[in-house]
C-alpha cells in the first residue's frame, strides 16, 4: 500500500471518528459555559501551525499527479500532519463542547457548515478522493477552530486583525525562504515576494485599520505601515483593485441611509465620467495600460486578458459543463491541467485562480448555488448590526468578492480568504466596538430565527 494511501486512510478515520463522537456525545457533555486561555492558545496554535505550513514549508508541483508516482515529499507529510492535527482538535472542541454543534448553524453559519459538508461528499465521486478527503477535512477543522476563537474571545475584531497579521507575516518570511533569502532579490525587485493570498489578507487588514480610524481609535503608524508595504510588496492587481471598491463601501455605510445616497452619487458621478473620458481617449487608454504594466510588470496582453485567466476560464467551462456534480472538491481544481489538456490556452495553470469556479468544478451546481446562498446570507444578517461594525462587514465582504473572482479563495480550498469570511460570519455573534476594556453588549438577535448569537 503506498505510503499517501496509507496516510489518507488515517486522516479518513480521524475526521470519521471524532465527528461521529461530537454528534454522538454533544447531547451528554455539560453545557457551553465559556473557555479557558489555554484551550484558546491551543486553538491559536493550529492557527500559527496552518498558516506556517502553507506559507513557508510550502511545495507546488507543476504536476500535481507525481504525488501519486513519487510519493509525498517532507513538505507534503508537514502539512498533512498538521492537518491531521488540525481535525482532531476541532472533533476535541465539538466532543467537549467548547464548540456547541449550535454554533455552527446560526444565521449564515448554517450555510458555511452545509457548503463544507457538501464538499465533503463530493468525495464519493471525485477524481482523486484521497486529496478531496484531505482538503475538505482540513477546511472543517478550520471552521471549527476559528467558530472556537471568534465566539470565546473578548475582542473578535482582534482576533480577526491577529489572523491576517499572521497569515502577512508568514507569506513574508515564505517569500524569502522559498527564494533562497535576500541575495534572490538583487535585480529583481520583489518579484519573489509576490503572494495573492498575503495580498487578500493585508487588503483586508488595511480595511480594518481604516474602520478603526474612523471610529476614532488611534492606529499606529507601525500597523499602517506594516499594511501598506504588504499591500505594495504583495503585488496582487486584483487586491489592491477591490482595496479600492471596498473603502469607499466603507465611508458610503458608515452613514444613515439618506446620506448614503448622498456619498454613493459623490463617487459614482466622478468615476464615471472618469471612466468615460478614458475609454473615449485611446492614448489614455493607452497610457494608463502602460503604466499598470511597468507597476505590476506584466505586459499589456496578459493584463487584458487577466493575465491569461479569461480563456482559461471559457476553457473550463467548455470541458466542465456536462459535469452538473462536479469533479470534487479541491481535486478537480489541483487537477486542472489535466482537464484542460485538450484546450490550447497557452500556459500551464494549476489551478482555477477563481474561487467561484473552483466551488464549481468541485463541487458543481450544488456547490455553487450554496456558495452564493452563504455569500447573499451573510451580507443579509449584517442588517443585524450597529451602523460601524455592518459598514466594516460589507466593506469587508465586497473586497472578499472581488478578490475572489481571480484567486482561489472562498469555494476553493482552505486559505486565508476563508479564515477571513469565517470571522465575518462570526461578527453578530460578539461585538465590543467602543472597546479598550472590553465590556459585553446584548447578544444579536437573528432576524426570524428565534435564536441570540
Amino acid at each position: 500500500m503506498p505510503l499517501q494511501t496509507a496516510i489518507m486512510g488515517v486522516l479518513v478515520l480521524a475526521i470519521v471518528a471524532t465527528y461521529f463522537a461530537a454528534w454522538w456525545m454533544s447531547p451528554l457533555a455539560k453545557a457551553w459555559t465559556g473557555c479557558s486561555p489555554t484551550v484558546r492558545k491551543v486553538s491559536w496554535t493550529v492557527i500559527v501551525l496552518w498558516t506556517v505550513s502553507r506559507a513557508v514549508i510550502f511545495e507546488a508541483r507543476a504536476d500535481p499527479t507525481s504525488l501519486m508516482t513519487d510519493g509525498l515529499s517532507g513538505q507534503n507529510i508537514f502539512q498533512l500532519v498538521v492537518a491531521t492535527l488540525a481535525v482532531m482538535w476541532a472533533g476535541y472542541l465539538l466532543v467537549t463542547r467548547k464548540v456547541p454543534l449550535l454554533a455552527l448553524v446560526v444565521g449564515p453559519r448554517f450555510w458555511v457548515s452545509v457548503l463544507l459538508f457538501v464538499f465533503v461528499a463530493t468525495t464519493a465521486w471525485s477524481i482523486w478522493p484521497e486529496y478531496t478527503v484531505y482538503r475538505s477535512g482540513e477546511l472543517l477543522a478550520l471552521w471549527v477552530t476559528t467558530v472556537h476563537i471568534i465566539t470565546s474571545s473578548r475582542n473578535h475584531l482582534q482576533d480577526t486583525t491577529w489572523m491576517l497579521g499572521l497569515t502577512m507575516v508568514a507569506y513574508w518570511f515564505g517569500g524569502m525562504v522559498n527564494s533562497g533569502g535576500l541575495g534572490a532579490f538583487q535585480g529583481g525587485g520583489f518579484a519573489a515576494l509576490r503572494a495573492n493570498v498575503g495580498a487578500m489578507a493585508a487588503g483586508g487588514y488595511i480595511v480594518i485599520l481604516v474602520s478603526e480610524g474612523l471610529s476614532g481609535r488611534n492606529v499606529s503608524l507601525t500597523k499602517w505601515g506594516f499594511g501598506l508595504a504588504s499591500t505594495l510588496v504583495f503585488g496582487s492587481m486584483s487586491s489592491i483593485l477591490a482595496l479600492l471598491v471596498a473603502l469607499p463601501t466603507l465611508w458610503v455605510y458608515r452613514s444613515t441611509r439618506a446620506l448614503a445616497w448622498v456619498r454613493l452619487l459623490a463617487i459614482f458621478l466622478p468615476t464615471s465620467l472618469i471612466a468615460g473620458i478614458i475609454i473615449l481617449s485611446p492614448g489614455l487608454e493607452a497610457g494608463i495600460l502602460s503604466t499598470f504594466s511597468a507597476l505590476f510588470d506584466k505586459d499589456i496582453r496578459l493584463i487584458m486578458t487577466l493575465t491569461g485567466r479569461l480563456p482559461m476560464w471559457e476553457a473550463i467551462w467548455v470541458v466542465s459543463r456536462n459535469n452538473p456534480w462536479g469533479a470534487g472538491f479541491a481535486a478537480a481544481d489541483r487537477l486542472i491541467t489535466d482537464l484542460l489538456a485538450s484546450a490550447n490556452i497557452g500556459w500551464a495553470a494549476t489551478h482555477a485562480h477563481n474561487g467561484y469556479i473552483a466551488a464549481w468544478v468541485g463541487g458543481g451546481w450544488p456547490g455553487v448555488i450554496i456558495l452564493v446562498v452563504m455569500l447573499g446570507s451573510t451580507w443579509a444578517c449584517t442588517d443585524h448590526l450597529n451602523l460601524p461594525v455592518r459598514a466594516l462587514a460589507r466593506a469587508l465582504l465586497i473586497f472578499m468578492l472581488i478578490n475572489n473572482m481571480t484567486i482561489v479563495g472562498i469555494g476553493g480550498f482552505a486559505n486565508a480568504t476563508w479564515l477571513l469570511f469565517m470571522a465575518v460570519t462570526l461578527f453578530p455573534v460578539r461585538h465590543y466596538e467602543n472597546s479598550t476594556a472590553p465590556q459585553p453588549l446584548p447578544a444579536t438577535r437573528w432576524r426570524g430565527s428565534g435564536i441570540r448569537g
